[in-house]
């Protein structure tokens, strides 16, 4: 225990906690001021040293060479960043336009939006089987597609829109993310030996919190662009409405590079070795 204590990465685990933290505070009052801002970008700073200072280290707490050492591993979590960073603010932004664009109360906004994490779980369980026989690349690749267009339906909604077209569309959203995750996850945890399946795992869950502090990191941005410090209510329903079809708008020309690195990484059940 002593022995793996003190080969710990104190320097490398000290700048992913800093930098991770500032990312995602930042991310999250991104809209106050130019101080959440600094810390945003500080934030990214230093992830930045965290991946110069792995790279260095002899004992590395993540292995970034693996990255490169193993192209599976690099596109999947490259796909996994995009698609994070692309539908993690959905919620929010379908949520402002169901209670103020739409007046919808609360409530029945809720039951609405609920329908999608519903059919990601549905999809998430048939999808996870069938990616041990079906190659996991076409899913995640077919999955990320279902959700760039279900983006870019979004970002054509009007505030006349009917709400049938927005459960439709947040079932093509559940589904296709379900389709995605799953396979997608499998590609990380089968390309790499059996030894890196802690780091695997823990490059995953690096993923998912980056690519969420991105996504809001975004609609704040655009936000605060077109509102610039109004109030988010109902008598500004026409900026809201604009900067959340811009929102999806920019994550749907995002999400294609995810189905281009989805694209790019081989068949992991052509590879009969797989690299150390």
């Amino acid at each position: 225990m002593a022995e793996s204590l003190k080969n710990l990465d104190k320097t490398g685990a000290l700048f992913s906690i800093v930098g991770l933290f500032l990312l995602i505070y930042g991310a999250s009052t991104f809209e106050l001021g130019k101080t959440p801002k600094i810390l945003f970008f500080l934030g990214f700073a230093f992830l930045v040293l965290f991946v110069v200072f792995e790279l260095s280290t002899q004992n590395p707490l993540l292995d970034v060479k693996l990255f490169v050492k193993i192209p599976q591993f690099g596109f999947s979590n490259l796909a996994a960043l995009i698609n994070y960073s692309c539908t993690f603010s959905a919620s929010y932004l379908l949520s402002l336009y169901l209670q103020i664009v739409k007046a919808i109360p609360s409530q029945f906004a809720g039951t609405v939006l609920i329908l999608q994490p519903i059919s990601q779980v549905i999809t998430s369980l048939i999808s996870g089987r069938a990616s041990e026989k079906i190659e996991p690349r076409k899913l995640a690749t077919a999955g990320m597609a279902l959700t760039t267009a279900g983006l870019f339906i979004f970002s054509l909604f009007l505030s006349k829109t009917n709400i049938v077209f927005v459960i439709i569309n947040l079932i093509i959203m559940g589904v296709g993310f379900g389709l995605f995750s799953s396979p997608n996850t499998n590609v990380v945890m089968s390309s790499v030996p059996q030894s890196l399946y802690g780091a695997a795992s823990s490059t995953i869950s690096v993923m998912r919190v980056m690519g969420q502090a991105f996504s809001m990191a975004i609609v704040s941005f655009i936000f605060s662009l077109y509102l610039k410090g109004a109030k988010l209510s109902h008598e500004n329903y026409l900026m809201i409405l604009k900067s959340m079809k811009i929102s999806f708008f920019v994550f749907s020309i995002l999400s294609i590079a995810g189905i281009v690195a989805s694209i790019k990484r081989e068949n992991i059940y052509k590879t009969e070795e797989n690299p150390n």
